[in-house]
């Protein structure tokens, strides 16, 4: 397994996002179809590519990484019977983070410019045939490679290093930054670089526990899901 300290993990995380950034290019291909001629069908061409981009992004990491997220020597580990104790904490960890997310929000509002704006009742969006391409992506294939990148790659290559609580302290520093608005540099994002960072302690905290990924990625599978979920279906508290 390669060895990672904060430098060499800080700089696989930069081509990370560069090459994620390469590929979420992709939406630009909508431009071949100038014969589209509806919004619905221009919105589904456009997130299809983004899903595709995504499904790309999920292929690169796992083939260019794989003998390091999956030795050969760990191959006892990986036939090793699925905890239903940890599966369920993976799950419970996945409502957690979702609905801790208003109470993060309100915290950050003592910060000047984080104030929160007062809003009417969220109107919820009705679910389009386009909408699934994009959940498909964000509910199943944004996690995956995430989990693979930063708990299967990073996370292990530091503890290779480092001790446990640096190791995930830096992976899930890591995780956090990724979020960031880089491109506007707005400050508001840096809630949900908290966020994306408290959820990276959760999922390292999980795969350190039981050396499985499975349980991170159903934990991060989990929180998305309900993230994505409440945009179509009013749930209590969000």
């Amino acid at each position: 397994m390669q060895e990672l300290n904060i430098w060499k993990s800080t700089l696989a995380t930069i081509i990370y996002v560069v090459v994620l950034e390469v590929l979420g290019m992709m939406i630009l291909l909508d431009l071949l179809f100038p014969e589209a001629e509806s919004v619905d069908s221009i919105l589904l061409i456009s997130f299809s590519l983004y899903c595709l981009g995504s499904l790309s992004m999920l292929i690169v990491v796992y083939f260019s990484l794989r003998k390091y997220i999956f030795p050969k020597s760990e191959n006892a580990i990986a036939t090793k019977k699925i905890d239903l104790t940890y599966l369920i904490l993976a799950i419970v960890f996945g409502f957690i983070i979702v609905f801790i997310q208003p109470f993060i929000r309100s915290a950050f509002a003592v910060f000047p410019g984080f104030e929160l704006q007062v809003q009417s009742a969220q109107k919820l969006a009705k679910l389009e045939v386009w909408h699934i391409p994009t959940l498909f992506s964000s509910i199943i294939i944004l996690p995956l490679s995430e989990e693979l990148f930063f708990r299967g790659f990073i996370l292990k290559g530091l503890l290779k290093k480092h001790n446990v609580f640096l190791a995930l302290l830096i992976s899930s520093l890591l995780f956090g930054a990724v979020h960031f608005a880089w491109y506007t540099m707005n400050i508001i994002s840096l809630r949900l670089v908290f966020i994306t960072f408290i959820g990276g302690l959760i999922a390292g905290g999980l795969f350190i526990k039981t050396n499985r990924l499975i349980y991170p990625i159903l934990f991060h599978i989990t929180w998305n899901l309900i993230v994505n979920i409440s945009h179509f279906v009013a749930i209590p508290f969000l």
